[in-house]
């Protein structure tokens, strides 16, 4: 079965899709951890590294028993402008800020976040190597890649590469055909987005659309959003058969998959964590 990960990105900060007072969303964490949840996603964008504080000061005690997973990408040039940075002391600079702001020993789990063409990938692999050995992380991977990346550090020689992450549910699934030939036994492949923005629930499409939210707004922005109602129509009568909602047939999908290691869960209210942990 499907391991849960909890997606700090929904309730702390831009470019998350909302932003709660500090002390409702650190509930929320510590509810997830009440219900088994025992995976926090985090990085350092979301909300200028507000998220990866948020763990600290809400899961500390609980450390030994709770596994990271934050990531490093770009950095800011001096007119505030971000440019994509994967170079050795980039790597190391932001691995020593996040676990500061973490105030932690280690990170279980280090990802390329939204990777660009121009990587070195010798550089990288090299690097994150170092600190595995060094103990500063458990592992390491991708999140977000494309194809020929993710051939390069599967294929590298020194690469120890364990994870890729990137978003896969019953309609958005590019995945298959990009990331899973890829994938060797070793490696472990982490979900997110498994209702697909709250398509895959029994919400009304278009009560979902007229919502003002960035995650929203990007679905109505995709040129290919007639064809996503229309799967999402062919999947409820599907489910329908089936005598279970669509967010069951969604979960189902994801849980029987062999290629799915991790789903992550990004919520903003108990109520939605509780559905999605029953589902599971």
């Amino acid at each position: 079965m499907s391991q849960l990960v909890f997606w700090t990105r929904q309730i702390w900060g831009l470019p998350s899709y909302k932003t709660f007072p500090e002390e409702q969303a650190g509930n929320l964490l510590q509810y997830a951890y009440q219900k088994w949840i025992r995976i926090f996603d985090t990085a350092p964008i979301y909300w200028c590294g507000q998220s990866e504080k948020m763990i600290w000061n809400y899961l500390s005690e609980e450390r030994k028993n709770i596994k990271i997973i934050t990531k490093f990408w770009f950095q800011f040039d001096k007119s505030w402008n971000t440019f994509f940075d994967f170079s050795a002391s980039w790597i190391k600079e932001q691995l020593e800020n996040s676990l500061e702001r973490l105030q932690t020993d280690y990170i279980d789990t280090y990802l390329l976040h939204i990777p660009d063409g121009n990587i070195n990938v010798d550089e990288v692999v090299t690097t994150l190597n170092e600190c595995k050995r060094k103990n500063l992380i458990r592992s390491y991977g991708l999140c977000n890649s494309y194809t020929e990346l993710l051939k390069s550090f599967v294929d590298h020689p020194l690469s120890e590469i364990e994870y890729i992450q990137d978003f896969y549910n019953l309609i958005e699934r590019k995945a298959e055909k990009l990331i899973f030939p890829y994938l060797k036994k070793d490696h472990k492949f982490m979900a997110y987005s498994p209702l697909y923005r709250g398509l895959l629930t029994d919400i009304n499409v278009k009560e979902l659309l007229e919502k003002n939210e960035w995650a929203i707004n990007r679905l109505i922005k995709n040129d290919d959003l007639p064809v996503i109602i229309k799967k999402r129509k062919i999947y409820e009568e599907v489910a329908k058969r089936k005598w279970i909602s669509l967010p069951q047939l969604a979960i189902d999908f994801l849980k029987m998959n062999e290629n799915v290691s991790h789903v992550l869960i990004g919520t903003t209210n108990k109520k939605h964590l509780d559905t999605i942990i029953d589902l599971i």
